[in-house]
């Protein structure tokens, strides 16, 4: 979810509680503010930081605060759709750019980032420093403001007095975060607190607490069955000849998709699927709805083929999702423009050993026969030269394809404790117990508890012995770490040996590494100075 971290520079004397709380829903006011509230798509909720407990000896000289807002990760925390700032018209990571010309059609260049025209995200993050609930009411503030460049959006307020604000035991307001629910979102939603180190609550004298960090949870309703692939796959690119060579009048193009659910769909209709087409032109219509040979699958067909040079979208209304095809003839390696090496690649395909093609029918079979063969290459020759064709040499398809979703990308991620106590961040479940590694949901590897197995650290060059010991903390050339074991289930002994010193040339019989240190000092484990050269330099 939204990872809202703060750093409250810490003493162990001290602890705080920073909750996210709904204070409104569609302008209705929460009395009082709920961590968790039911929603429906296309709401509007209201929520607000606040700070409490941080006690009466803390306070003097606190005056300032430093919150992080990551909200990357919360906007798709949900099983669908999306939770937003209100007024974030962007995509989740927008492209970057230096002017117009580096965005997509109807995008502008702000800040570095593409976005659309409407973007304001300031209408949905803010403090207000004139209640009296403020958390530095009392003071002569620089700020508060809230940097909204991109969706890392950061809180920040500071006072110049020594003084502190007294814990009245209410609830001190520290910021507003206005979330829209986007059409089509569903699942649960949640809006968490790490305790990375990312935002900072401190005193001139860098007093430190420990927060309670508590989490917003939007509740929404059941997902119905959602799309998680296609066939032909999202962004697919028909290589074959658009008609019969010499009669134009007879388009040939996909005209269906069957689109693969993550369960058993049912009740779906007409109505249920819409199209669009990239850029917008004209699209095909859906004409009908029907059953297709896999149980959680539809087929969905148009009244028309698809259109070239263009991307034509299939969209699931009730979740928005989409998969998109489009027709490019001659273009056999997919790079969305036709040129020589779409000629390479296809001779490349018929000399693969074995008669099944490396690459799919709809990339290879040029002709449109039903097999991948040498005929194909010589129509992909007319299809560039003309020769019954419109011409497709250096034919382009403009704009980038949406990806549709998989519900991978959905799937909880969090961090992954390795058996020797390392952490591995952003990781799924299944992928952290393909290295039986223990798996906590929603963390960071900073937050992580990773301990992995423990065992005994012997110091050979002391005979000193540590119990509960990781592997990563026993590292020295004199250090033996062995797993699951303590230190009375060892002979941990010092290695001992001669101590030659070069200057004088004096050598020392059985003496402990460390006790052979000095600048002019050589020591020899396992020797004896019998056999040690011990000639000064």
């Amino acid at each position: 979810g939204w990872v809202i971290a703060l750093l409250l520079v810490v003493s162990p004397a001290y602890s705080a509680t920073v909750a996210l709380k709904a204070v409104r829903r569609n302008s209705v006011p929460i009395n009082p503010p709920l961590a968790s509230v039911v929603a429906s798509p296309g709401d509007i909720i209201e929520a607000e930081f606040f700070v409490s407990d941080w006690g009466d000896e803390f306070p003097k000289g606190f005056r300032a605060f430093n919150f992080i807002v990551p909200g990357a990760v919360v906007a798709r925390s949900g099983t669908n759709g999306t939770v937003l700032p209100l007024g974030w018209s962007a995509s989740i990571e927008p492209a970057s750019c230096v002017n117009d010309a580096d965005c997509e059609m109807g995008e502008v260049c702000r800040s570095l980032r593409c976005v659309l025209p409407e973007h304001n995200p300031s209408m949905g993050a803010f403090v207000n420093a004139t209640r009296p609930d403020y958390l530095l009411i009392d003071f002569t503030n620089i700020g508060p403001e809230v940097a909204t460049a991109s969706l890392r959006y950061r809180y920040f307020g500071l006072a110049f007095e020594n003084g502190g604000a007294t814990d009245t035991g209410m609830e001190a307001y520290a910021g507003t975060l206005i979330l829209k629910v986007s059409d089509g979102a569903c699942g649960t939603f949640t809006v968490s607190m790490a305790p990375c180190g990312e935002s900072i609550l401190a005193t001139p004298a860098q007093v430190e607490i420990s927060p309670s960090l508590g989490s917003l949870v939007i509740n929404l309703p059941e997902c119905p069955p959602i799309p998680i692939a296609s066939q032909p796959p999202n962004c697919a690119i028909d290589a074959r000849i658009p008609h019969p060579q010499g009669i134009e009048g007879e388009p040939l193009a996909w005209n269906s998709l069957e689109m693969i659910f993550d369960r058993n769909p049912t009740g779906l209709t007409v109505s249920s699927f819409r199209t669009r087409s990239i850029p917008k032109l004209p699209a095909p219509s859906v004409e009908s709805v029907l059953p297709s040979s896999d149980p959680i699958g539809i087929l969905v067909e148009l009244d028309e083929p698809i259109g070239p040079e263009r991307w034509t979208c299939f969209e699931h209304r009730p979740t928005l999702r989409e998969a998109c095809l489009a027709l490019l003839p001659g273009d056999v390696d997919q790079s969305q423009a036709t040129d020589s090496a779409d000629a390479t690649a296809l001779v490349g395909n018929l000399r693969r050993p074995g008669s099944q093609p490396s690459i799919p029918e709809y990339r290879c079979d040029i002709d449109r026969s039903g097999l991948c063969g040498p005929l194909d290459l010589l129509v992909l020759l007319d299809l560039f030269n003309g020769s019954g064709f419109e011409g497709w040499y250096e034919a382009e398809i403009p704009h980038v394809c949406p990806s549709l979703e998989s519900l991978e990308q959905r799937l909880p991620r969090g961090a992954c404790c390795n058996q020797m106590g390392g952490c591995i961040g952003d990781v799924l479940e299944l992928d952290c117990a393909d290295i039986n590694g223990t798996w906590v949901r929603n963390a960071q590897c900073c937050a992580a508890p990773c301990s992995g197995i423990l065992g005994s650290c012997c110091d050979q060059a002391s005979g000193t012995c540590a119990d509960g010991v990781a592997a990563s903390s026993c590292q020295g050339i004199a250090k033996v770490w062995t797993e699951s074991t303590s230190c009375g289930q060892l002979d941990c002994v010092a290695d001992r040996g001669a101590c030659c010193n070069l200057d004088s040339g004096v050598c020392i019989d059985n003496v402990l590494s460390q006790n052979c240190s000095g600048p002019s000092d050589s020591w020899r484990p396992g020797a004896a100075c019998g056999g040690a050269d011990c000639r000064p330099n």
